[in-house]
């Protein structure tokens, strides 16, 4: 099997993620597949299924027969280090091969409460596990929820058979109880998701069959057998087949660009929904309805008027609540040693500038998203090409999550010469940046000094070419327009027919590839926020000489609050109330500089870290603006 074929199949049979790339976990988890890593009685069952058959054909007497079965059992718990979900499957048929064993009658509910008292007893922790609730919804939806799911199903497709009906209901009931938990663990459901855990389900069971059949391959290849090997290989051919099916199937379900429902997004309601689905599927309202011995055409009238008052009040409620939000907010993630900063307005477009280093997107930029609500940024800006700016903008766009990419002018250029006439201008709406924009095949990286800079540039432009993604660049004067009140203005670079020092820098190979580093003023309100990416010491020195650097609100620190930059002259210029230092804690730069930290201290401006304060929030209205932040404020620090 390949790289990617053995770390999948680890993680089906053991639950084993770790050989999982960040990028194809992320893609599972997209798809709303992510519950299929988890070890549970599925597993067992295909284990124990053909060892009993194997164990009858050898006509062991029968109480034998069930204690090896047990032994089985215990020995495939220790082989997968005992997961949650599976613990409760492992005592659930042992208790019924004990009852079998000792000529009882065995319950499967009464089997399944005993395994939740048992696992509760023996690691209380297994409460806050998610594998604990999946492996309970699941196993308690199939042992109370099938039978009610297959006759509706009869009823309303009455050429089913009763034996399909079961067939089909038995994972469908599973998805929808699931499907809360799912929802958390994800952050995010489309329809097509729930759809396609049928077939993917199915995949599960037959890579579960082929890599049983494939134990006499492996055990061939692990004792030197040569002449065997062809064999082998063919036993092991099944396997790479569905592997690669499943594999597939979740990335193109989870890079689909269609609508989900986020987590973050009027949850009451959604909540609401899933609770009514989930009851009416598994015939629990009708059992409540006859329970009480009320007429059910009555009752349900009433039920049905219920749901609309409180969907409506529910409604009501996200409506205040969303014109409650401030209409522009602004987020410093806390990537580490790296910059993302996400500005979003309410209920409109989003801009993220810059997007930490390389797994970032993968670890934190994605969940930020859907905790926001966000399905895809609709421009990403890079402000230059060192890996703890592009690497996680890198990951957003495999993902198929980045509507439009920027680089700053004199980075890239086009393909059709070194003068680059696309830039320049006003983007506005997001939805119309094909003015200057061109797909990524038109453009080349101007080389540089900086190979780092250069081969993850080239590696940025072959991914948005690949999820063809728009490309542009941005230069001195150009504006990108939210609304009337809110515009972000590029500084720098200038264009290189009108800056003297800009035309020297890019007239030879560049040395730092900080030195074209993208500067940006946003304009919110009345409010103004500076953006310095990685400014190098001589871009702020000749810009404060020509007086470019305005006055500013809130200062995001240039590069990680190195000591080169952030000088006195530079904050005179710009007299900023508040700043914001995105590092790394304990980086092995020493950033932030302790001479930066004293010169903002000396204008008397507030200092906010990543490292300290994680995720910064800067929350804007027309007459005000708040800064506050995931883990404590400047002044308990």
């Amino acid at each position: 099997l390949s790289e990617n074929q053995n770390a999948l199949l680890a993680a089906l049979l053991l639950g084993e993620r770790q050989l999982l790339t960040q990028k194809d976990q992320a893609l599972f988890r997209k798809a709303g597949l992510a519950h299929l890593m988890a070890v549970s009685g599925t597993h067992l069952s295909l284990l124990i299924l053909p060892v009993d058959r194997g164990l009858k054909l050898s006509r062991i007497r029968r109480r034998m027969r069930l204690l090896v079965l047990m032994l089985v059992l215990f020995l495939y718990g220790c082989l997968t280090g005992w997961p949650v979900s599976l613990s409760r499957a492992v005592i659930m048929n042992a208790a019924v091969l004990w009852g079998r064993f000792l000529l009882r009658p065995a319950d499967s509910l009464n089997a399944l409460a005993l395994a939740a008292f048992v696992l509760l007893a023996a690691r209380p922790d297994c409460v806050l596990s998610i594998g604990f609730w999946l492996s309970l919804l699941a196993s308690g939806s199939l042992i109370a929820g099938v039978r009610p799911l297959a006759g509706k199903l009869r009823r309303f497709l009455p050429f089913l058979s009763q034996k399909a009906a079961f067939i089909v209901a038995a994972p469908l009931c599973v998805q929808l109880a699931v499907l809360p938990l799912a929802l958390s663990l994800s952050g995010e459901m489309t329809w097509i998701g729930v759809l396609v855990n049928l077939p993917a389900s199915f995949l599960v069971q037959l890579i579960l069959l082929a890599a049983l059949a494939a134990i006499p391959g492996a055990m061939l290849a692990l004792r030197g057998v040569t002449f065997l090997e062809p064999l082998a290989r063919i036993l092991f051919m099944p396997l790479a087949s569905f592997l690669n099916l499943l594999e597939t199937l979740a990335s193109i379900v989870g890079r689909l660009p269609l609508p989900r429902i986020q987590e973050g997004f009027f949850q009451p309601l959604v909540w609401l929904f899933l609770a009514w689905l989930i009851l009416y599927s598994c015939g629990v309202m009708t059992s409540f309805l006859q329970f009480f011995n009320q007429s059910i055409s009555r009752c349900r009238r009433f039920w049905l008027k219920g749901q609309l008052a409180l969907t409506a009040a529910l409604l009501l409620f996200g409506l205040v609540h969303f014109w409650l939000q401030p209409p522009f907010t602004v987020w410093f993630l806390d990537v580490s040693q790296g910059d993302a900063i996400l500005l979003r307005e309410r209920g409109g477009q989003s801009v993220l500038v810059d997007g930490g280093p390389s797994g970032s997107g993968y670890r934190v930029l994605l969940p930020a998203m859907d905790a926001l609500a966000i399905n895809q940024i609709d421009l990403a800006i890079a402000t230059h090409g060192h890996d703890d700016h592009l690497g996680g903008l890198i990951d957003l766009i495999e993902m198929r999550r980045v509507n439009k990419l920027a680089f700053p002018d004199g980075l890239i250029v086009k393909n059709d010469g070194l003068k680059n006439a696309t830039a320049g201008g006003t983007i506005k709406p997001f939805s119309q940046m094909v003015k200057h924009a061109f797909p990524a095949d038109h453009w080349q990286v101007v080389p540089s000094r900086d190979e780092g800079s250069d081969r993850l540039v080239r590696k940025a432009l072959a991914a948005a070419q690949e999820a063809d993604i728009l490309v542009q660049t941005l230069r001195s004067h150009d504006t990108i327009q939210f609304s009337q009140e809110t515009v972000m203005t590029v500084l720098f670079p200038e264009d290189q027919t009108k800056a003297a020092f800009a035309a020297r820098w890019l007239s030879r190979p560049v040395k730092d590839g900080n030195t074209l580093s993208l500067q940006i003023l946003a304009q919110i309100f009345d409010y103004r926020l500076l953006l310095t990416g990685d400014c190098t010491s001589e871009v702020e020195q000749a810009l404060v000489r020509e007086g470019t650097w305005p006055e500013t609100d809130l200062l995001k620190v240039a590069h990680h609050g190195s000591g080169k930059t952030t000088q006195m002259p530079f904050l005179e210029q710009t007299k900023p109330q508040a700043a914001v230092i995105t590092v790394g804690a304990y980086n092995r730069y020493g950033h932030p500089a302790q001479i930066v930290l004293d010169n903002l201290k000396a204008v008397d401006c507030m200092i906010w870290r990543t490292d300290l304060h994680g995720a910064v929030r800067w929350q804007v209205w027309p007459a005000s603006w708040e800064l506050s932040a995931m883990a404590g404020t400047p002044d308990e620090n």
